[in-house]
């Protein structure tokens, strides 16, 4: 997706959206909601911090349910042994 996209679909201009990018400009809250809503991320990963997308959190709740099951049948296992 390039910048005239991410412009054109969050309602932001081209220019101000560029003087963000290199840190010359920093936009209002709305703006940076709509602009995490075209880029499909979090709030907290449009700003440097490490969020998921909707697709990644799901993926991980997956993964993490299926090692919490593994998990209970290991110790289900070892407390018949004992």
């Amino acid at each position: 997706m390039t910048q005239r996209d991410v412009s054109r679909k969050a309602r932001y201009d081209l220019a101000q959206l560029s003087a963000v990018e290199n840190g010359l400009a920093v936009p209002r809250a709305d703006a940076l909601r709509r602009i995490a809503d075209v880029l499909d991320v979090s709030l907290d990963r449009l700003c440097g911090r490490r969020g998921f997308t909707a697709a990644e959190a799901e993926t991980a709740s997956i993964a993490l349910v299926e090692e919490l099951r593994d998990l209970r049948k290991r110790i289900e296992r070892l407390e018949k042994r004992t």
